[in-house]
């Protein structure tokens, strides 16, 4: 596979951001299923943005993962957690490490139309199409994409 090292890329999750989730007994089934479909949309948009999941990170690859949450209503899980369910989301299985990922996440924002995930990575060297970097510039439904030769 060729490498591509670029400087950022921005990606949009066009669903409502949850927060970080682990099951502790049977009753956590349901909300285990819609945190696992949550991180499952996450992949899904990075891999859109041309990003090869899962990812990977090391001493001479650092990576910077950065979100910006835009909940539906008051009501929402921690800024905190929903960096902490992305990290795990992009850095998913054996093949993943996020031992040298760093990043921050602004305080909450609301969109009642368009909740959604805005993310921003920084630092990282693998991407699918070496050649563009794009980026979801609207979400919920059509959803469209800007390339950018880099």
């Amino acid at each position: 596979m060729n490498e591509c090292h670029i400087q950022a890329i921005r990606f949009i999750v066009p669903c409502r951001p949850l927060g970080y989730r682990v099951a502790r007994n049977h009753a956590w089934n349901e909300v285990q299923k819609d945190y696992r479909a949550w991180r499952d949309r996450c992949c899904e948009a990075a891999n859109l943005a041309g990003i090869q999941t899962p990812l990977f990170s090391s001493a001479k690859a650092p990576i910077d993962v950065s979100c910006i949450a835009y909940y539906d209503k008051g009501i929402h899980a921690d800024p905190g957690n929903t960096h902490k369910g992305l990290i795990d989301a992009l850095f998913r299985g054996a093949l993943g490490g996020d031992k040298f990922v760093s990043g921050s996440f602004a305080a909450p924002r609301y969109d009642k139309e368009h909740p959604r995930l805005e993310v921003f990575l920084r630092g990282w060297p693998v991407l699918r199409y070496p050649e563009l970097a794009m980026e979801i510039t609207t979400c919920q439904g059509n959803i469209t994409y800007t390339a950018t030769k880099r």
